[in-house]
């Protein structure tokens, strides 16, 4: 039998899970799998991996219009959609792991009734939670529970994935149901036990899931030198840092915004990485303002230069960023949401109530530079002993081995 492995994802090496399909592949490859990565046209990096762009911009762009003006995302994209379904064919995988099937690039109904024809064991990693609801990734911030029973009214259809009509969420909701109910041989691991549970809760809950952390390359995110600080004009100062891909309400922009005009420029710098041009007008001026960067290696050095690494996103279904700057060696402050309490220790981060900014200025003021300096070590020590990418990689080649078994 052969060892083939086929990754779906939306991007190819770039953003955080096209960073975990390149490792995980890349380690499969050096066991003695062969692998390819399918995956979309809009976001693609340079890849060690062999792979396949089964979309195309322009079958994305009309999919994102079609899902925007009738609230269908993954509806669209048949033809491509059906290429993927006849490289699967002349391919013929032993394994099939899917992680993100939304982003405009994927028809779900049409990937998933195929893949009930055949016996290829499939893992699907979730990232979030659009599987398990009517249309939404997230609805921490929202309230909202009908995903337990039926999704009907969405209460953030303005939320990703953007939709000007609330309508057809019920639609959504059933079609998914539909689709990824009754797959002989499918297993799923979430990021997360708070995502596991939730997933417990879903239409999925009769099929095995286990919860397989997110992995940090501790040998790109460490304690990095670099001449930033001084860049920044911030040698005397406490440097507070946020990162994000996007900066919207669910990660805490507006409260971003009240943080740095509270915060005395005299005495600190707030560091902000990812923040869109017309973001950066709402900034007050004396705040450092990075752009939108996949660079590992800059970040490391960004993450390196601050002292106390915040983020006040209302939903968080691992923490991503939280632990890359902990393997830089910076403690964090955070809300207490959602996955969070479960990557952090008190040793390593303060976990405050939701919104409460007020707390959140009053660690900031409590800890200065003097709590890195007390738990810069145990904060690396954390990453290294709970989330070394080299571990979890070991885990999902564990659950390869497993279910490739169980076929053969």
């Amino acid at each position: 039998m052969n060892k083939r492995i086929l990754y779906i994802n939306e991007s190819l090496n770039t953003g955080s899970t096209g960073h975990i399909v390149e490792e995980t592949a890349s380690a499969a490859m050096k066991n003695g799998y062969e692998c390819i990565v399918a995956h979309g046209a809009r976001y693609v990096h340079a890849s060690q991996i062999p792979h396949y762009a089964f979309s195309s911009r322009i079958e994305e762009y009309a999919h994102g219009l079609y899902s925007l003006l009738c609230n269908a995302q993954g509806l669209g994209s048949e033809s491509a959609t059906k290429r993927l379904i006849r490289f699967i064919q002349e391919w013929q995988p032993s394994l099939i792991h899917l992680h993100n099937i939304h982003g405009y690039y994927l028809n779900y109904p049409l990937l998933f009734s195929f893949l009930k024809t055949t016996d290829i064991p499939v893992v699907w990693t979730l990232h979030d939670c659009w599987a398990i609801t009517g249309r939404c990734a997230y609805f921490t911030l929202s309230g909202c529970n009908q995903w337990q029973t039926q999704c009907r009214d969405c209460p953030a259809y303005s939320d990703y994935p953007r939709s000007l009509y609330r309508g057809n969420t019920q639609r959504n909701f059933i079609l998914k149901e539909q689709a990824f109910t009754g797959l002989e041989h499918l297993s799923i691991t979430t990021v997360s036990n708070w995502l596991n549970e939730l997933v417990q809760q879903s239409f999925l809950r009769d099929y095995p899931c286990r919860t397989i952390y997110n992995g940090i390359d501790t040998e790109t995110f460490r304690p990095t030198a670099s001449e930033l600080r001084k860049q920044w004009k911030a040698e005397d100062k406490v440097v507070i840092l946020g990162v994000a891909s996007q900066w919207t309400e669910t990660k805490g922009w507006k409260e971003w915004i009240q943080l740095a005009q509270r915060l005395d420029k005299n005495r600190y710098t707030v560091v902000m990485v990812g923040v869109s041009k017309r973001q950066q007008q709402e900034l007050p001026d004396h705040c450092v303002v990075i752009s939108k960067t996949d660079n590992r290696t800059q970040l490391a050095q960004v993450y390196s230069a601050a002292d106390i690494y915040v983020n006040l996103a209302h939903q968080e279904a691992f923490g991503l960023t939280l632990l890359e700057a902990m393997a830089c060696g910076t403690p964090c402050i955070s809300y207490d949401n959602t996955a969070i309490p479960e990557t952090t220790t008190p040793e390593t981060a303060v976990v405050l109530p939701d919104r409460d900014i007020d707390a959140v200025q009053r660690e900031i003021a409590k800890a200065g530079r003097k709590w890195k300096q007390q738990c810069s070590g145990e904060c690396r020590n954390h990453v290294l002993n709970k989330f070394n990418n080299i571990d979890k990689i070991q885990e999902y080649l564990r659950l390869y081995g497993e279910l490739t078994a169980m076929r053969s």
